[in-house]
């Protein structure tokens, strides 16, 4: 078996984010990986732990999707992505115990299958 990943949510009331954890959670399993729970987060917002520390990968999840827009703007009602490593700070991020493979999610109010369909495809191109 390959690494683990983790993911994190505090499970809060959005549409969809029971899916994309569900769908998250699945693409990894089929591929070797062991999928951890964390029981800490806050409602629609979600961590995954990518077992990489390359640059091109770490990016290559936010850029294949297509619904998942690169933001910060927690809190709004599109979904949104963010990688922590941004390819210039591995120092800053190891220095604050961040994961380099850290990916930041907002479940927005977009269609949940849709949502789910969108993140398989850019987990399964980053594992390709």
């Amino acid at each position: 078996m390959k690494e683990a990943i983790a993911i994190l949510t505090g499970g809060g009331p959005a549409p969809g984010i029971n899916t994309v954890v569900a769908s998250v959670s699945k693409t990894f399993l089929k591929n070797g990986y062991r999928v951890i729970g964390l029981h800490t987060g806050y409602t629609s917002l979600l961590s995954i732990e990518l077992d990489t520390e390359d640059i091109a990968k770490v990016s290559a999840v936010a850029d294949a999707c297509r619904l998942f827009r690169i933001g910060v703007s927690w809190g709004g009602f599109e979904s949104l992505i963010l990688p922590q490593y941004n390819g210039k700070n591995a120092e800053n991020l190891r220095d604050a115990h961040i994961p380099l493979g850290l990916v930041r999610l907002y479940v927005g109010l977009e269609n949940p299958a849709d949502l789910t369909a969108d993140l398989e495809n850019a987990l399964n191109a980053m594992l390709a």
